[in-house]
């Protein structure tokens, strides 16, 4: 058994990026993620959730500063 609190599955991670588990198999292609199987479940490691999260939201950040600037 895998430490629970280090890997979450594509349902867990679907729900803390609010997506759909399609969008977070395109982000495990797009940033080869390192995953493990635990029997048919796939594990994605929370860091890795969390790099996404910081990833998207650096970007919405920066499109939205530069729109009020234009403002």
């Amino acid at each position: 058994m895998v430490n629970p609190t280090l890997y979450v599955d594509r349902i867990e991670a679907s729900k803390i990026l609010k997506t759909s588990t399609r969008t977070v198999d395109r982000y495990m292609r797009k940033y080869r993620f390192k995953t493990r199987k635990d029997g048919r479940r796939v594990l994605i490691k929370r860091i890795d959730v969390d790099k996404i999260i910081k990833d998207h939201l650096g970007a919405l950040w920066t499109s939205t500063t530069r729109a009020s600037a234009r403002s």
